[in-house]
């Protein structure tokens, strides 16, 4: 609604006085592989400010992620880059990465474009509705490198991934994305083992792809 966009505005007002304008630019990721990125139209900004009339979910976490290290990545600054900030306001939080250098962005989109690679021969189950479920209550996983997360965390995670969620008839298990019951995973894993699948690529990939966002993640209410 236009009082909705009306109170967003007056929280984007903290860190500036409209939306950053942005750009399409492509980025050349490998050899016949190209992306469309957006980036900020002025290449001296080192601020992007971005406005979103919907909640902070975790799936626009990990694509604000996203938009924040492709952006280093085509400024190409080497070892610098880490004062520039994207800060994203949502309908209910403003979230803020900032931190990362050109350099440590090149790295970590290695691990994503690795997982895309492996990703277009057999599914892969990691979902970011479910491994940034925490950064939504403002948790934060204890991160093992050699199995990914703690056992508590992955508890709590492998729980809401089995859940059928059958105790409501307002929200189905069958719309959930971080549920093995959504009918995406439903269709797309079939006869095969969700729960097993889910924790073998949370073995591979979770402390490669997810550790960064909770470290460089920042979350005003």
């Amino acid at each position: 609604s236009q009082q909705e966009y009306l109170t967003l505005l007056e929280r984007l007002h903290t860190y500036a006085d409209k939306p950053t304008e942005t750009t399409q630019q492509t980025l050349c990721i490998s050899e016949h592989v190209y992306l469309r990125i957006t980036v900020p139209k002025q290449a001296s900004e080192t601020q992007w400010v971005e406005l979103q009339i919907s909640s902070a979910r975790a799936e626009r976490r990990a694509k604000a992620w996203l938009h924040y290290l492709l952006w280093l990545q085509y400024l190409n600054l080497d070892e610098q880059g880490k004062d520039y900030r994207y800060i994203v306001v949502f309908s209910d939080q403003t979230i803020t990465y900032e931190g990362v250098s050109s350099a440590q962005a090149n790295i970590f989109l290695k691990h994503w474009w690795s997982l895309w690679q492996h990703a277009l021969k057999t599914p892969v189950v990691l979902p970011a509705a479910l491994l940034l479920k925490p950064s939504e209550r403002n948790k934060q996983p204890e991160w093992a490198e050699e199995n990914g997360l703690d056992e508590k965390t992955w508890q709590t995670l492998s729980k809401h991934w089995n859940d059928p969620q059958k105790y409501s008839d307002a929200f189905s298990a069958g719309e959930d994305k971080a549920s093995k019951y959504h009918q995406d995973w439903q269709f797309i894993l079939q006869e095969q083992d969700a729960s097993i699948l889910l924790e073998n690529h949370c073995r591979e990939w979770a402390y490669r792809l997810y550790a960064p966002i909770y470290e460089y993640l920042n979350v005003d209410e």
